[in-house]
């Protein structure tokens, strides 16, 4: 029977790359319990790699980009064990970025983990022209301006990817004062921003210039006004990605009647999906989109709605909706290909419907 030790090196070359690009493990059901603090810290995939044989090893040693993927964090024991030696556990990673050479380097911070990030920085901080990608965990937004603080005086050029997610999210934590603008240095290169439980100043850099944008929990929306500038200064936005309290959005938001709509003029695939607090919440999601004006949306994704409320979205569209048009598609969702042309979205081709409610 063949194993995987009969795979050609080439191969087995391809799949560590491939492994190193895999997300870090969070829960799921996210709000309702924490994003990552439950789940234990694993050892960097190279280290790994590396230890199960000589021949996994010398694969390992020829990869410079498989040691570019440094997950700063310790376990809990460890965290207790070595309080008053942060340096004992941080050891590994001027080894690990020797042997990344001059390849990116993909940053994950858990600042959750460290009573003080700047033994951390120091390492990596004199390699930050190399930061292709960059996820800080924090413990909630209230202690995001802190850790924010750190990042003002790093220069990250080449950084394409930026990620931010609190373990805890509730809508009574929130941040003390205005999150602090960072990453103060040009960042050309950025195309793309996530954030889970948390949210930026709008307006500020590096909020500009992006291709795609998930906003998960980020409840803290700006009046209209303001919202309106963020995505006109925003122009090249072709994916938009919404998880939240449509509600709490729209009260933030405070659309006047007769409001101009905010025209998203790249975008191309947009997915809202509902979040109710509490559950038997309504979500307006017609109302939210009208805010927007969209001539180049070629997707839309729906989640969590109610059949009315997808019944409300789709009288926007002018779309008819019968079970029929859809068929069976990826991650349990039903999907409705060659929709007829809508002056709301004249290019609309795809409508994806996942998890719909009764009501």
């Amino acid at each position: 029977m063949s194993t995987i030790h009969s795979l050609p090196n080439e191969l087995l070359e391809k799949i560590f790359v491939e492994g190193a690009y895999l997300p870090p493990s969070f829960a799921e059901d996210y709000p309702r319990q924490r994003r990552f603090s439950n789940i234990p810290v694993q050892h960097p995939l190279a280290t790994s790699l590396s230890q199960v044989c000589r021949r996994w090893r010398n694969i390992s040693h020829r990869l410079p980009s498989l040691w570019g993927f440094l997950h700063l964090s310790r376990s809990m024991e460890t965290h207790r064990r070595l309080k008053d030696d942060l340096n004992k556990s941080l050891n590994w990673i001027p080894d690990h970025i020797k042997r990344s050479r001059d390849s990116p380097l993909h940053i994950t911070l858990d600042c959750t983990r460290f009573t003080d990030l700047y033994p951390v920085l120091r390492l990596i901080q004199p390699h930050s022209e190399r930061w292709r990608s960059l996820t800080i965990l924090v413990s909630h937004v209230g202690s995001l301006p802190s850790v924010l603080a750190r990042f003002t005086r790093i220069s990250t050029p080449r950084l394409q990817s930026l990620t931010i997610v609190a373990d805890i999210y509730r809508k009574g934590i929130i941040s003390a004062g205005p999150l602090p603008g960072f990453l103060v240095g040009p960042t050309p290169a950025l195309t793309m921003i996530r954030l889970e439980g948390v949210y930026l100043a709008w307006n500020e850099r590096p909020l500009s210039g992006l291709t795609s944008l998930d906003l998960c929990f980020a409840t803290r929306w700006p009046p209209a006004d303001k919202l309106r500038a963020f995505f006109d200064a925003s122009p090249c936005l072709e994916q938009l990605v919404i998880y939240d309290d449509i509600e709490a959005l729209l009260k933030n938001i405070d659309p006047r009647p007769f409001m101009a709509t905010i025209e998203l003029r790249h975008l191309k695939h947009l997915t809202v999906e509902a979040y109710r607090v509490p559950e038997s919440a309504d979500a307006d999601v017609a109302s939210f989109v009208q805010l927007f004006s969209f001539p180049r949306l070629e997707t839309l994704s729906l989640r969590g709605l109610r059949i009315s409320e997808l019944v409300a979205v789709a009288r926007i569209f002018k779309l008819l909706i019968y079970p029929g048009n859809f068929v069976p598609g990826e991650n349990g969702e039903f999907v409705a290909e060659g929709l007829p042309m809508s002056h709301f979205a004249p290019f609309l081709k795809k409508l994806c419907v996942a998890r719909l409610l009764q009501g």
